[in-house]
């Protein structure tokens, strides 16, 4: 009898461990983050076009806290979106953005990776750009 009270009392202690662990965790991850950029001095700005349904450049290679500039200069408007096509992922705070010609979307690049976007009406005019 004294060995299951003492398995039985393993069993909850573990249990008790795991769930603080995953409490902590969660804390820990969903805690604000001081914003690197926000000391900085502003980088290099990085502009991308939109024009005859495709980007001026395919990929684009910047510095943490760098400006990317997505103009659009076609006639049709641009629903732009960050990470693959139906497995949006938001970038700078910005999840989609629909741009009508001669509009542009400005973010601060404040996450190190390689990212993509791409226009959610037409997939096929995408690009991505890398953080140092």
């Amino acid at each position: 009898m004294k060995r299951i009270a003492l398995i039985l009392g393993a069993i909850i202690a573990t249990i008790g461990v795991i769930w603080l662990t995953i409490w902590a965790s969660e804390k820990i991850l969903n805690a604000p983050h001081a914003d690197a950029c926000a000391t900085k001095p502003a980088g290099a700005t990085h502009i991308v076009y939109i024009k005859d349904a495709a980007t001026s450049t395919r990929t684009t290679t910047a510095k943490l806290c760098d400006q990317l500039v997505i103009t659009n200069q076609d006639p049709a408007a641009r629903e732009i979106a960050f990470g693959q096509h139906d497995h949006h992922m938001p970038y700078d705070g910005i999840a989609e953005t629909i741009l009508s010609r001669g509009q542009s979307l400005r973010i601060t690049l404040r996450q190190t990776g390689t990212y993509e976007f791409h226009d959610h009406f037409e997939d096929s005019v995408a690009g991505f750009f890398t953080v140092h």
